[in-house]
């Protein structure tokens, strides 16, 4: 470690020592964001059930058409899901045009609401979906 003090190494390490003794409080505080994010998934995997649900056949294919996207072929080996998660995380970008444009980075949720969904006799609420991805990213502290 250079010797050399000037006022960028000590700003750099105040910060350091600051961000060492306040681990454990930015830790609850990135985990209980990531909980946010689990419950928000788990709210939308029960109400992309919903959505799916034959009796609301109709209702689904003209949302999908007012947001400029096709109706699922039926027969066609694709994950039901992905087109509710467009529609459920997708958002208007120019409302002049009317521009629907997808969350792309949501798309991966189409896959945990086929898993809930599969399973949806164990998991009928949000508490039961978050505590299961939980115990699948196995929650320990975020630094040893």
């Amino acid at each position: 470690m250079s010797t050399v003090t000037n006022n960028i190494i000590t700003m750099v390490e105040e910060f350091r020592n600051a961000t060492v003794a306040n681990r454990s409080e930015l830790d609850q505080i990135t985990l209980n964001g990531r909980r946010k994010v689990w419950e928000n998934v788990a709210q939308a995997a029960l109400i992309s059930q919903e959505i799916i649900k034959p009796a609301n056949k109709d209702d689904y294919h003209a949302a999908l058409l007012a947001h400029g996207m096709p109706a699922p072929v039926d027969g066609k080996k694709v994950n039901p899901y992905t087109l509710v998660v467009k529609l459920l995380y997708g958002e208007w970008k120019d409302d002049q045009a009317n521009v629907f444009q997808p969350n792309r980075s949501a798309e991966k949720y189409a896959c945990v609401f086929r898993y809930f969904a599969k399973r949806r006799g164990q998991f009928d609420t949000v508490e039961l979906i978050v505590r299961e991805i939980e115990l699948f990213y196995r929650i320990v502290p975020l630094h040893p």
